[in-house]
């Protein structure tokens, strides 16, 4: 699997996930699979319960990820709203240049002001990609997983790949602090 995940999530869509939950989730399957008794028990067929077991993981996480994708799209579209609305300002201003001074520059402005929210919006799109395609294909790839040692590899690169979407602050504050 190549990895997708080489740029983090933004900073409020990172807050808007209970990491904690995904881990402990993911960490009870990843410690099920553990528990053979040697490692040749790592490469025996898995059972349909160990299976079982990872595929409501995997829901889990996807129902965590639907949480902070609502937020995106409510946040994406007032975005696209003030999007439109500086655009549809600049042009009108544009216009009008011609009868008041001012009115170039509140098209200045809005043309200013796009460029704060077009990196919003792209950073809420990569965002929205990231949490709906990261599940679907982790549950893809669990389902081609036959030895439990396949999927412990599976699971620990799961986790690997959401620890590393986190912002670095926002991972610091939701892991609990080593006694």
């Amino acid at each position: 699997m190549n990895d997708i995940s080489e740029w983090s999530l933004s900073n409020q869509t990172s807050r808007n996930i209970d990491w904690q939950t995904i881990e402990d989730v993911v960490g009870v399957v990843s410690g099920l699979q553990r528990k053979a008794p040697t490692d040749a028990g790592l490469d025996e067929h898995l059972s349909a319960e160990e299976r079982e077991a990872a595929r409501r993981a995997f829901v889990v996480v996807r129902e965590e990820f639907a949480k902070a994708i609502g937020w995106i799209r409510t946040t994406m579209r007032w975005s696209i709203v003030g999007i439109v609305a500086a655009v549809a300002v600049a042009v009108i201003c544009g216009v009008l240049v011609q009868v008041s001074p001012w009115a170039g520059l509140i098209s200045i402005a809005s043309i200013g002001s796009l460029f704060a929210l077009l990196p919003k919006a792209f950073a809420l799109a990569r965002d929205q990609a990231m949490l709906e395609l990261m599940p679907g294909r982790y549950a893809l790839a669990l389902e081609l997983c036959s030895t439990r040692s396949d999927v412990q590899k599976l699971l620990t690169r799961f986790l690997d790949e959401t620890s590393s979407m986190r912002k670095p602050a926002v991972a610091r504050a939701t892991r609990p602090k080593p006694k």
